[in-house]
């Protein structure tokens, strides 16, 4: 009888001691994960407060683009082409950006240009010349000549050298005042006085634009750009690359919202336009297959035609012939 209850009394201690063990580990998990908490929300505290304060900065920044889109027509009811605008038998008005290099080059166009379209209007863009440099244009080519408010823009658009952030802003400025415009290049040389059918092709298209590379886009744009654009560098390994300062734009409605106001957010956001790591020299095109990237970034062309690819989903019909002008060196 006494072993009996010796064995129900260790039996008894055993449980005691067990039930002992099991409130302690269980008030331990609780001032453990009580404790986790509060190091928990302090640290999410600190985190808002950091998250807020940078939202209230990107939201500055973010407000003053809004209101410089507003500014250039994006709008709940744009200003359209054709509904807004009087009938103009004068269009396109021809419109250039002139930087100081290149001004030697200018007579040639004005000598050429005056020749085939002698009625047509030609507006000269100063991006970088001096009080007297315009006069002397200005008596050259008997045109108008703007300045740009460049206190307008983010500071990454007064970047003239590389990023050229500055034209489609420009080009959208144009295209609100004047519905229809050739943007030009001051190496171009025109070969025909008929832009009938280029101005059939651009109302139909919206945009008719022209290449000067011999590379991809793919070539010619950094990887982060695409991923800004949400698609992949593999998608234009074989769109040949146009140029922005060769192409006969309508302000379209689809010109208007799928071309130009994603190429400005772009342009007016650093990080898409002038993507870390992206450099403007520095090409290497002797590697193969030619559709890698060479090296080399090239800022609001490559926007440009990502856009085009995704607007037009890899087809072409915005691209011109080459029978309307020829470049020179």
């Amino acid at each position: 009888m006494s072993s009996l209850c010796l064995i129900a009394w260790i039996a008894s201690m055993k449980s005691k001691n067990i039930f002992h063990i099991f409130m302690s580990v269980t008030w331990l998990s609780g001032l453990i994960y009580y404790m986790l908490g509060q190091l928990l929300e302090t640290r999410d505290s600190v985190c808002t407060h950091s998250q807020i304060s940078n939202n209230l900065a990107f939201d500055r920044g973010h407000a003053e683009d809004s209101q410089l889109l507003l500014d250039l027509g994006f709008t709940e009811n744009p200003h359209l082409y054709p509904e807004a605008y009087r009938i103009n038998d004068n269009l396109p008005v021809f419109i250039l950006t002139l930087e100081k290099h290149q001004v030697d080059s200018l007579y040639g166009f004005i000598s050429n240009f005056k020749f085939y379209y002698p009625g047509k209007r030609l507006i000269i863009y100063s991006i970088d010349l001096q009080e007297e440099e315009i006069d002397v244009v200005k008596e050259t080519c008997h045109c108008q000549v703007r300045h740009v408010d460049w206190e307008r823009y983010p500071s990454h658009v007064h970047n003239k050298q590389h990023f050229h952030a500055y034209r489609p802003i420009l080009i959208q400025e144009t295209l609100m005042e004047f519905g229809i415009v050739f943007w030009c290049d001051v190496m171009m040389r025109f070969m025909s006085s008929d832009l009938s059918p280029y101005m059939t092709q651009a109302k139909r298209s919206g945009v008719i634009t022209w290449w000067r590379q011999q590379y991809p886009t793919s070539a010619l744009t950094h990887y982060n750009m695409f991923r800004y654009f949400n698609t992949n560098n593999t998608n234009f390994y074989f769109q040949r690359a146009a140029q922005p300062n060769m192409a006969l734009l309508v302000n379209s409605r689809r010109v208007h919202t799928e071309l130009m106001l994603p190429w400005i957010r772009c342009c007016l956001d650093r990080e898409c336009i002038a993507p870390r790591g992206s450099q403007p020299g520095g090409c290497n095109f002797m590697h193969k297959p030619k559709y890698i990237y060479a090296g080399c970034h090239h800022y609001d062309i490559s926007a440009y035609n990502i856009i085009l690819g995704q607007m037009f989903e890899m087809e072409t019909p915005y691209l011109g012939s080459d029978k309307l002008f020829t470049t020179v060196n």
